[in-house]
């Protein structure tokens, strides 16, 4: 098959998104089959035009974003790309292609439907994130609602003219069959860790945390995106409850849009002694930095759980640590915490209940390798890049047929 993917970020570039798409693209590829990635110029150093990388070739759109973080500016830069990436794909396109359009830019779905619909190519949306509703709940009372809610109709008729919808959690695909026709449900197919993530061993730990001055500290992490879907208020709330915990520190790896929020919330709390921040993690080293956490941290906001899903929890479950999930009590993430043993879980409103037991796991840090190989655990249900690799070739090969290894 000729296959394409479309999303902003793939390698060098380290987002969730580009990790999972570059598995998957080199997978298919490893497999004979042509696969191209859309994508804009990396970050990093890096090739700026096209290339080609372990059996991928890689296209690249010459866009930059736009200096500063204000809404105007990220529209603008999302609207170059998906202005680009439509022509490009109607130049390239041949009939019969499988083209496979991601979620970031938002909307990108859009543009990737009138390309397939001029050029005969077959539309699959690979979902990682809910747009427009996720920028309405995050932007509300906002003069742009209206302007989001007119997209909702152009979205939804995307959806429905594609062959198949692929989601990553069970709540997205109940969102997301509700606005489908009803004899095509979204397919459920979970992320998984990046892949060379697995437990280490604890001399290299140990190394880790003498070098930063931390090995007598218990380490409650935030690795990743620190994205506005996440809740950083309640994280200094937490703190402020833990006052009793001199031991406890939290260490804050990544960078994202809520990191001066969270910054902010914790000079408030006056918390800023027991928190500190390092920049985000390079894929090279980020089994051993997600390996020296006794405890990893994730937050969810309320209003956002069926509309994302953060991935960041499988390569958590990949180094065999516990979890401590603050999310909607019926979302998906504090359901798989809660089902599979991994940690601690609940609603924002439980932070005394999470606190006590965060206490009591500082008090008994035995019980933590029994939570961590509970949560490692987590990947035989969930699956790795080999099983997504097989869904995908059975999906995009036979769209009307079940596929082979889902895990719906």
């Amino acid at each position: 098959m000729r296959i394409w993917f479309v999303n902003r970020f793939y390698w060098p570039d380290e987002p969730a998104t580009a990790q999972l798409l570059g598995d998957l693209a080199e997978g298919l590829a490893a497999r004979g089959h042509e696969v191209h990635v859309l994508t804009s110029r990396p970050k990093s150093a890096g090739p700026a035009h096209a290339s080609e990388r372990k059996g991928v070739f890689i296209h690249r759109i010459p866009t930059r974003p736009l200096p500063g973080d204000s809404l105007a500016a990220r529209a603008l830069t999302f609207a170059c790309f998906l202005t680009l990436a439509c022509l490009f794909l109607c130049l390239k396109l041949r009939r019969g292609d499988r083209l496979v359009s991601l979620t970031d830019p938002p909307l990108l779905g859009l543009s990737c439907r009138v390309a397939a619909t001029l050029r005969g190519a077959v539309l699959f949306h690979w979902i990682q994130d809910i747009y427009p509703e996720l920028a309405m709940r995050l932007l509300e009372a906002s003069p742009l609602d209206l302007p989001l809610r007119a997209l909702l109709g152009l979205r939804n008729l995307a959806w429905k003219s594609a062959a198949r919808c692929i989601v990553p959690s069970t709540g997205m695909g109940c969102f997301v069959s509700k606005n489908l026709l009803p004899e095509r449900p979204a397919l459920l197919l979970h992320n998984w860790a990046p892949q060379g993530l697995a437990p280490v061993s604890q001399a290299a730990v140990n190394s880790w945390r003498e070098a930063l001055n931390l090995h007598d500290r218990f380490i409650l992490m935030y690795s990743g995106n620190l994205g506005r879907v996440h809740d950083m208020e309640v994280i200094p709330r937490l703190l402020s409850r833990l006052a009793n915990c001199p031991r406890l520190l939290l260490l804050v790896v990544g960078r994202g849009a809520g990191l001066d929020q969270l910054k902010k919330a914790c000079t408030r709390e006056a918390v800023t002694e027991r928190v500190r921040f390092l920049p985000p993690c390079p894929r090279s080293e980020l089994a051993l930095s997600l390996a020296c956490a006794d405890l990893h941290l994730i937050t969810l906001l309320e209003g956002c759980e069926n509309l994302v899903f953060p991935s960041k929890l499988y390569g958590i479950a990949a180094v065999a640590r516990p979890v401590l999930a603050i999310g909607p009590a019926h979302s998906d993430l504090v359901r798989l915490v809660r089902e599979h043993g991994m940690g601690l879980s609940g609603p924002a409103n439980t932070i005394d209940t999470l606190a006590a037991g965060i206490r009591s796991l500082v008090e008994n840090p035995a019980r933590l390798s029994v939570l961590g190989e509970a949560s490692h655990r987590l990947l035989e249900t969930s699956g790795d890049a080999e099983r997504a690799v097989r869904f995908w070739e059975s999906l995009l090969a036979s769209p009307q047929e079940p596929p082979l290894s889902s895990t719906a």
